[in-house]
């Protein structure tokens, strides 16, 4: 009789229904597994964000100190012209070579001076007898008139 029961219960509920505790299972496995995944990965996300803000944190820092010694030095150069009258190319060479040596990753700190368009051609004349190198400037130029070429 118990086994005419068995088969009327797993006929009227379904042949799923025998299989239900392999099912659980399962699926609480899956629901596990994508938890564990889940943990795994937020911990992995932490640890490499980590790895990467202490390394950029630093150069960050480095940067900024380079650039405030750097705009501190340029500062020291506007000095210079304030506190003098006039300024060769000569004295502003021997001021900046310091500054271009203390900074390797600064090129150039050029000393251009400014040169009306009535006074170009003498300016031009006397920087050839110098023998400064040869430069044209060209765009668009306050008060220039075409290319300016010394």
């Amino acid at each position: 009789m118990a086994e005419a029961e068995t088969t009327t219960l797993v006929g009227r509920l379904g042949a799923w229904w025998v299989l239900r505790p392999a099912a659980g299972v399962l699926i609480l496995g899956a629901l596990l597994s994508l938890a564990a995944w889940w943990m795994v990965w937020g911990w992995e996300t932490r640890q490499q964000r980590a790895a990467v803000r202490e390394p950029v944190a630093a150069a960050a820092q480095a940067l900024a100190e380079t650039f405030g010694h750097l705009i501190g030095d340029v500062q020291v150069v506007a000095q210079f012209y304030d506190a003098s009258e006039r300024v060769t190319a000569d004295a502003y060479a021997r001021f900046t070579r310091p500054l271009l040596e203390r900074h390797p990753g600064l090129r150039t700190v050029e000393w251009v001076p400014r040169v009306l368009d009535t006074e170009h051609a003498a300016f031009a004349s006397r920087a050839r007898a110098q023998g400064l190198a040869t430069r044209c400037a060209t765009g668009p130029l306050y008060g220039a008139t075409g290319p300016l070429c010394v």
